[in-house]
């Protein structure tokens, strides 16, 4: 069998607009756009993958997601090379590479 290394990570910031027009959290904050991070991981033989994170929820704080893209800047040098199969492996060098955050894969 083959591997499907990893040989590239892209990250993206785009702000969605909010589709209610403005949206009013608690303390008068009000926004119309949410900073959205979109990461694209891409094997050595081309194949790519996409996911989003948009951290809005009833704790939303706008620095969240500037905390999303400090995390993959630390994390993606260490899955460079690694086989996107490999998800337990690929797990455990998110989580060395991020000491502290220890998490495990139902999100506790």
């Amino acid at each position: 069998m083959f591997e499907l290394a990893i040989e590239k990570i892209d990250v993206y910031q785009v702000n969605f607009p909010y589709s209610g027009g403005v949206y009013t959290l608690s303390g008068g904050w009000e926004y119309r756009s949410f900073d959205t991070t979109i990461v694209r991981i891409t094997a050595d033989n081309g194949i790519a993958g996409s996911g989003e994170s948009t951290p809005f929820g009833s704790t939303y704080i706008a620095l969240h997601a500037f905390g999303v893209r400090a995390g993959i800047a630390e994390i993606a040098p260490h899955l460079l090379g690694l086989d996107l199969r490999r998800v337990k492996r690929i797990n455990e060098a998110m989580d060395q590479a991020l000491l502290g955050h220890e998490h495990d894969q139902n999100g506790t």
